[in-house]
């Protein structure tokens, strides 16, 4: 069993004679290459050197988006602590006996 996401491409041969380029993310079918083809090995290079950009992940799938927002979330609730505990300066506080 190959569990997703740790591989790049997965190379599997069938009883047919057939070699099915599987995308290592999702594990759904590239596309099917004929066994006996010469040049199997290159067209299995070419796919391996090829660079990965995934496009169809959504912008809520990347974790640096969340990472971002983390940030982004945190400063906001530290300035609005801050600035909730400044007392106004143009206030005078007094108190008198405790």
């Amino acid at each position: 069993m190959v569990s997703p996401g740790r591989f790049r491409l997965v190379i599997l041969v069938r009883r047919d004679g057939a070699v099915e380029l599987r995308d290592g993310v999702e594990l759904r079918e590239r596309e099917v290459l004929d066994l006996d083809d010469p040049s199997l090995v290159t067209q299995i290079e070419e796919r391996l050197l090829e660079p990965t950009f995934d496009e169809d992940q959504a912008w809520y799938e990347r974790p640096w988006i969340w990472v971002v927002a983390g940030v982004v979330v945190a400063g906001a609730a530290t300035t609005a602590i801050v600035a909730r505990q400044r007392e106004d300066p143009e206030r005078l506080r007094l108190v008198i006996g405790r």
